[in-house]
């Protein structure tokens, strides 16, 4: 019997690697959508697109080149542990206007919104909201971070090649 749960586990192990390594182009979840790894995907206004740290997505129809540089401070509750705060971490992207100059303007993006500290002197609009972090105003429209994954874990750090940032460009 021993030797049969071997055989089993062997094609199901094969099956989850090969699973893992088709993933990586389109970020292996349902949408997740295009762009990931790929040295340059286009993408259209108001589709969610996922991208790897060095990747870059292309938005012909809003003049905007985006590229994921780095994920920086990473402080969010991690998913094996139980936080009164959910965290933070800053998401660092390179945005490019087309017609505009060739060097791309950083920006960083949160993953969360903050709220303005007690007082007023925290991280607020003109008129006292809160502002939100997790969006950019570029060109005519709005860069958003949707999502960051994977989850942090307690016992371990998140390695940087895994970090995906999901993002959506829309008109405003």
């Amino acid at each position: 019997m021993r030797s049969r749960r071997t055989l089993l586990a062997v094609p199901v192990a094969t099956a989850i690697t090969l699973a893992g390594a088709c993933g990586g182009a389109a970020g292996g979840r349902p949408g997740s959508g295009p762009a990931d790894r790929s040295p340059t995907a286009e993408v259209k206004p108001g589709r969610t697109f996922t991208l790897a740290i060095g990747g870059t997505a292309r938005l012909p129809e809003a003049g905007l080149t985006v590229t994921l540089r780095d994920v920086r401070n990473d402080g969010r509750c991690p998913s094996d542990v139980e936080c009164y705060w959910q965290g933070d971490a800053t998401v660092v992207v390179g945005v490019t206007e087309t017609g505009r100059s060739p060097a791309a303007r950083e920006h960083e993006l949160h993953t969360v919104m903050r709220a303005p500290a007690r007082g007023g002197d925290g991280p607020a609009d003109g008129e006292g909201r809160a502002r939100d972090d997790r969006l950019v105003r570029v060109g005519g429209h709005v860069l958003r971070l949707v999502g960051l994954s994977p989850s942090r874990k307690s016992d371990a750090a998140v390695d940087r090649d895994a970090y995906r940032g999901r993002f959506v460009v829309v008109a405003g």
